[in-house]
């Protein structure tokens, strides 16, 4: 029937996905797996990272981590560090924050790390001095040799704390450990490629590597 086909086209139409929110990704294997932070995908009906739809393959909400698949192979990727990083050492975030109101190439901050555990003396989290804007959720967190050290993972509520404490925070945030995220892709089958850590490079060094498998993800509903 026509007008059945014209009306539920129609239908459709009017219930077609939009872009919601947007966070960070990076891709982890040559097979196209993208880590990023569970909360950056949840709920979502499609994942974007442009131009393609992409595959959600696993998500866990209590580590907030989630992993993508793109179908296609890559030649450059994430690799982690060998061992943990240690507190004083200064990190880059790359990531794609408050995308529509920055420019929309991939940005880069610098920072220490200034505690191994998070709120609760949470052990899977790190703390950071780096900046961290709405949009660099899921984005990699890397040591001065380029390698993974952690996942960029939230901000601490500023507001909330001065309510509770008298004083506001400045650039208090927070990472997802490396090796919590190793072990979460071990568990879904995926090995992580890792490398020593030997020699320093300057940040704008690991902000040109990083830029080569660091996405914009979209979440669209």
């Amino acid at each position: 029937n026509k007008s059945t086909q014209e009306s539920g086209g129609q239908s459709e139409a009017t219930h077609q996905p939009r872009k919601l929110s947007t966070g960070t990704g990076f891709v982890v294997s040559a097979d196209g797996y993208i880590l990023t932070n569970n909360h950056v995908v949840a709920g979502c009906s499609e994942v974007h990272i442009k131009p393609l739809v992409v595959q959600v393959i696993a998500q866990d909400a209590g580590l907030d981590l989630a992993l993508l698949r793109v179908g296609a192979k890559f030649k450059r990727f994430a690799a982690f560090r060998d061992g943990e990083i240690r507190k004083g050492e200064t990190v880059v975030v790359a990531g794609f924050p408050l995308p529509g109101v920055l420019a929309s190439d991939l940005k880069i901050t610098t920072g220490t790390v200034s505690g191994l555990a998070g709120p609760g003396n949470n052990q899977n989290l790190m703390q950071l001095s780096a900046p961290v804007q709405k949009g660099n959720s899921g984005g990699p967190l890397l040591d001065l040799s380029g390698h993974l050290v952690g996942v960029v993972v939230s901000k601490l509520d500023a507001l909330k704390l001065a309510r509770a404490t008298g004083d506001i925070p400045q650039n208090v945030n927070f990472a997802i450990k490396g090796s919590v995220a190793r072990d979460f892709m071990a568990a879904n089958g995926i090995d992580a490629v890792s490398a020593p850590s030997e020699k320093n490079l300057p940040a704008a060094d690991v902000a040109e590597r990083a830029q080569f498998y660091t996405a914009l993800i979209e979440c669209w509903k």
